[in-house]
C-alpha cells in the first residue's frame, strides 16, 4: 500500500519543455483524466496537480537512478535529495488531491517515461550531464509551477502545499547548479 501510494505520488520536477509537451499529450489518458471529485478544483488546481504528481515521480525515479548509477559524488546527492524531499512532497500532495476526492496520475507520461529511459542508458560522465540538464530544466519549470499555485491558485490547501514546497524547490536549485560546476 506504501509502495502504490510512493510511486502514485512521486517528485515533482523535470525539463520545461517536457512538462508543457505531456500536458498536451496526455490529457486524454486514463489516469489523468477527471474524476467527479476533481469538478471541486479549478482548472489551474486540477493542472497543478497532475504535472506536480507526474513531475514528482519522475524526481522520485530518476533520483534513484542517480545515487546509484551517478559518477559523482555530488550527482549521488543530488538524486538522494531528490528522492528525500520530492517523497515528503507526493506524500503531501496525494493527501490534499485525496481531500479534494481528486484523481493523480499513477504513472508518469510518455515524455517523462522517455526521458527516464534514455538515462538509463547512459553511464559516466554522460549521465551525470543529462540528469543535471534534465533536473535544471525540470526545477525551473517546477518553481514557475508551484509559484503560479501559491499565487494565483483556487484550492487554500494546494495554494498552501505550493508556497510551502518553494523553498525546498529554490534550494534544489541551487544544489543543481553547484553540481554542475
Amino acid at each position: 500500500m506504501k509502495r502504490s501510494l510512493l510511486v502514485a505520488a512521486i517528485p515533482l520536477l523535470f525539463p520545461a519543455a517536457a512538462l508543457a509537451q505531456s500536458d498536451a499529450t496526455s490529457s486524454s489518458t486514463p489516469a489523468t483524466m477527471a474524476s467527479p471529485g476533481m469538478a471541486k478544483l479549478s482548472a489551474q488546481d486540477t493542472h497543478f496537480v497532475k504535472m506536480a504528481a507526474i513531475g514528482g515521480m519522475a524526481e522520485v525515479n530518476d533520483g534513484q537512478l542517480a545515487e546509484k548509477v551517478g559518477a559523482t559524488s555530488a550527482v549521488k546527492a543530488v538524486g538522494a535529495r531528490m528522492v528525500t524531499d520530492h517523497t515528503a512532497a507526493n506524500d503531501k500532495l496525494m493527501e490534499i488531491a485525496q481531500k479534494q476526492g481528486a484523481t493523480v496520475p499513477s504513472s508518469v507520461d510518455p515524455t517523462h517515461a522517455a526521458m527516464s529511459a534514455k538515462l538509463k542508458t547512459l553511464s559516466g560522465h554522460a549521465f551525470d550531464k543529462q540528469y543535471l540538464h534534465d533536473q535544471l530544466l525540470g526545477h525551473e519549470q517546477t518553481i514557475a509551477l508551484f509559484k503560479a499555485e501559491a499565487s494565483t491558485g483556487s484550492d487554500a490547501d494546494l495554494k498552501s502545499f505550493a508556497s510551502a514546497t518553494l523553498p525546498t524547490l529554490q534550494e534544489h536549485l541551487t544544489m543543481i547548479k553547484a553540481a554542475m560546476k
